[in-house]
Protein backbone atom coordinates (compact mmCIF):
# COMPACT_ATOMS: atom_id res chain seq x y z
CA UNK A 1 0.00 0.00 0.00
CA UNK A 2 3.35 2.03 0.78
CA UNK A 3 4.12 1.80 -2.42
CA UNK A 4 1.30 2.52 -4.47
CA UNK A 5 0.63 6.08 -2.12
CA UNK A 6 4.25 7.18 -3.17
CA UNK A 7 4.02 6.35 -6.49
CA UNK A 8 0.84 8.33 -6.16
CA UNK A 9 2.42 11.39 -5.03
CA UNK A 10 5.91 11.03 -6.89
CA UNK A 11 2.89 11.46 -10.06
CA UNK A 12 1.52 14.44 -8.78
CA UNK A 13 4.65 16.22 -7.67
CA UNK A 14 5.43 15.42 -11.60
CA UNK A 15 2.01 17.02 -12.83
CA UNK A 16 2.13 20.09 -10.45
CA UNK A 17 5.91 20.58 -12.07
CA UNK A 18 4.97 19.82 -15.75
CA UNK A 19 1.87 22.42 -14.76
CA UNK A 20 4.44 25.20 -13.52
CA UNK A 21 6.69 24.93 -16.25
CA UNK A 22 4.02 25.01 -18.94
CA UNK A 23 2.59 28.02 -17.38
CA UNK A 24 6.42 29.66 -17.31
CA UNK A 25 6.54 28.64 -20.79
CA UNK A 26 3.72 30.36 -21.77
CA UNK A 27 4.74 33.86 -19.76
CA UNK A 28 7.88 33.84 -21.53
CA UNK A 29 6.01 33.30 -24.82
CA UNK A 30 3.82 35.93 -24.23
CA UNK A 31 6.67 38.41 -23.12
CA UNK A 32 7.46 37.80 -26.58
CA UNK A 33 4.48 38.00 -28.10
CA UNK A 34 4.07 34.46 -29.02
CA UNK A 35 1.66 32.14 -28.44
CA UNK A 36 1.80 28.19 -28.14
CA UNK A 37 -0.31 28.21 -31.10
CA UNK A 38 1.95 30.43 -32.77
CA UNK A 39 4.88 27.97 -32.32
CA UNK A 40 3.39 24.86 -33.12
CA UNK A 41 2.19 26.61 -36.47
CA UNK A 42 5.92 27.48 -37.05
CA UNK A 43 7.27 24.01 -36.53
CA UNK A 44 4.61 22.54 -39.14
CA UNK A 45 5.81 24.64 -41.47
CA UNK A 46 9.36 24.23 -41.10
CA UNK A 47 8.36 20.21 -41.53
CA UNK A 48 6.38 21.38 -44.31
CA UNK A 49 9.47 23.27 -45.85
CA UNK A 50 11.78 19.79 -46.46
Amino acid sequence: MNKLIDSLMLEMRRRSQRAHLESLDDRLLADMGLTRDDIRGKRRQNRNAF
